[in-house]
């Protein structure tokens, strides 16, 4: 179950992590190459009555988004720490490296709200392909007083089961 809540976890962040306190933001505020500073994101799952959570941070970042017009790209690679606990007790602890991050797709802006469309994260992890096709994905975004992207997203999905709430927040800066 660890594994699977774990698997879940994952690729609910990276959806997250690809999709600013300015008002009425646009386009045209985030066209351009961002690099990744840092990430975070919480989940929370429940299966068959079992409760369990994991945290990943960011240690090494070398992950970048571009936003064209209507489009955007992704591309590089990140080390995170996951740390699991199951009902309540510590249960595992990890750091991993993912290398070769690459994605697609299109977005749009309504106020501080981006809805992506694509494959926003295509890589191999542990000798597995993962393809997290899947779209509209919609997140918080503003640009703050030191100019930085800030995303974050809460969402509650249910898989095989397992019903998990994942909240995330990652911020950039431009190139």
């Amino acid at each position: 179950m660890i594994r699977l809540t774990k698997s879940i976890f994952f690729l609910s962040l990276l959806l997250a992590i690809g999709a600013c306190s300015k008002d009425d933001a646009t386009s045209d505020d985030i066209k351009g190459v961002w690099k990744a500073i840092s990430f975070e994101a919480t989940a929370s799952s429940t299966f068959q009555g079992t409760g369990s959570t994991s945290r990943i941070n960011s240690t090494t970042v070398n992950y970048t988004v571009n936003f064209g017009d209507s489009d955007w790209t992704t591309n590089g690679g990140y080390t995170y720490t996951t740390s699991t606990t199951v009902t309540g007790f510590p249960a595992s602890n990890s750091t991993e490296t993912v290398s070769d991050v690459e994605g697609s797709g299109t977005y749009s802006i309504d106020g501080n709200e981006m809805t992506l469309n694509g494959s926003f994260f295509e890589f191999d992890f542990n000798g597995m392909t993962f393809n997290t096709t899947s779209g509209p994905q919609t997140a918080n975004f503003e640009i703050n007083s030191n100019g930085q992207l800030i995303i974050s997203q809460d969402e509650t999905m249910t898989s095989q089961g397992v019903s998990t709430n994942v909240t995330s927040r990652s911020i950039w800066e431009r190139e």
